[in-house]
């Protein structure tokens, strides 16, 4: 999989969060050329920490320079969407452990 999707995965696998831990590991583990690795994995890194740091810069300010009502209805929403996915990730550990117990009854 590396040989025919390396490149494209080098420079994509920082955008995507299991992949930042794992990629790294796997290319080392199957011995991936380090300067290949390098040349590929290096460009990635560089967009994704210019990616976050432009949208820190622009969107906190964006944020500041708002409405204080607006300031708040933002921070709700991100309050709420954070509520949301917690409750999500919850009904799934919760659903995946009850799968198990049903599993190890039968």
């Amino acid at each position: 999989m590396l040989d025919r999707f390396g490149p494209v995965l080098l420079l994509g696998y920082h955008f995507a969060n299991p992949l930042r831990a794992l990629v790294p590991v796997v290319c080392g583990g199957v011995r991936y050329p380090l300067g290949k690795y390098l040349a590929f994995s290096t460009p990635g890194m560089m967009a994704w920490i210019a990616g976050l740091f432009f949208l820190g810069y622009f969107g906190f300010h964006a944020i500041t320079a708002a409405d204080p009502v607006w300031q708040r209805v933002l921070s709700a929403v991100a309050v709420a969407g954070m509520l949301a996915f917690g409750w999500y990730v919850w009904r799934e550990l919760k659903r995946a452990g009850d799968e198990g117990e049903a599993e190890d009854e039968a």
